[in-house]
């Protein structure tokens, strides 16, 4: 988001607890560094203590500017802004008392999330906006945005799969992201080749199983990503019913994944988990779907696409058309034009 609103000429500073230098922005996260970054990292203070030592480092940093508007996720930082009077865009991703109980408990009994202060809340799908409503009662003006893809290429071709050789998976080996599901069905796919990237050393070593036709790559630089997923012949999504994030936080209801819109990008066939929650962005018009936790399941869906590689192109071709405008520049232009028209 710091580089899309920063190509809306827009200035931005960005105050990150995770050490961080333009080469990693670049290497890592694939993105421009055209925004000030600002590191507030302590090497020596425990993780469960890391977030109100930057809260309070952001207090005494941001306490005399005057004439911004600040941009979080953090419920810590949103708190704190409060008490500064700050004006505010909150973008929320998850459930508050999965960060903080003791906060969200604060925000609920004051009504906080509907304070004149807080400009716009940005909600990443219609589920977790209506848990919020179902649970806050009041909220401030907000909108529903969900994650978008990276960058659109309008002058493409289509690759036309003759045989289907490689299936891949990009994203977190945690609980319901659907690792264990890629190692059953493997089993039944002795001739196609499963690549799974993600994951550090550690997690690798728990889930792994020794076969022929799987294998483990960990944790690649985010701009190679792209370049990785171009070589699979089909793109899975796995999930469980349910699903996890850190600090073992369910998901699954409202989460906007980020790796569908990357595999809608790379111009390759997608099989997901059918959820509600993606059903929001994309139908069977977009990708193939697979019921969750079901192995039979799965093991049609993926046969139905090897013998029926003719309608792949169809999708392909109806992503592109569908989400020819849906990128991080055009989510931040939105973003701009109702802080600047509408509601300031």
């Amino acid at each position: 988001m710091c580089e899309a609103i920063c190509k809306n000429k827009i200035k931005v500073t960005l105050y990150t607890n995770v050490l961080v230098n333009e080469l990693d922005i670049k290497k890592i996260y694939g993105i421009k560094k055209n925004f000030k970054l600002k590191n507030i990292y302590y090497s020596n203070i425990k993780k469960s203590l890391d977030i109100i030592v930057f809260s309070l480092h952001i207090f005494f940093k941001i306490i005399f500017q005057r004439n911004k508007i600040y941009y979080t996720r953090d419920p810590f930082i949103l708190f704190i802004l409060l008490i500064l009077r700050k004006n505010i865009v909150l973008e929320i991703h998850n459930r508050i008392d999965n960060y903080s109980k003791f906060l969200d408990n604060i925000i609920l009994k004051f009504q906080l999330l509907s304070h004149k202060k807080i400009k716009l809340i940005v909600f990443i799908t219609n589920n977790l906006k209506s848990y919020y409503f179902d649970k806050y009662t009041k909220l401030g003006k907000n909108i529903v945005l969900p994650d978008c893809l990276s960058q659109t290429n309008n002058n493409f071709k289509i690759k036309k799969i003759k045989k289907v050789k490689s299936v891949g998976y990009f994203g977190s080996l945690k609980k319901g992201k659907g690792v264990e599901m890629i190692k059953k069905i493997s089993l039944f796919f002795p001739n196609l080749y499963f690549n799974v990237f993600g994951g550090t050393s550690n997690e690798i070593k728990k889930v792994k199983k020794l076969l022929p036709n799987l294998k483990f790559h960990g944790n690649i630089d985010h701009s190679k990503v792209s370049k990785e997923m171009t070589k699979q012949d089909i793109l899975l999504m796995p999930y469980s019913k349910k699903v996890f994030g850190d600090g073992n936080q369910d998901l699954s209801m409202w989460m906007s994944p980020l790796k569908l819109f990357e595999y809608i990008s790379a111009n390759k066939p997608i099989i997901s988990s059918d959820l509600k929650v993606l059903r929001e962005v994309v139908d069977e018009k977009n990708i193939f779907f697979a019921k969750p936790d079901s192995l039979s399941s799965w093991i049609k869906t993926i046969k139905y696409v090897e013998s029926n590689l003719n309608l792949i192109s169809n999708k392909i071709l109806y992503n592109k058309i569908k989400f020819s405008e849906f990128h991080w520049e055009n989510r931040a232009k939105k973003i701009l034009y109702l802080l600047k028209n509408v509601w300031i």
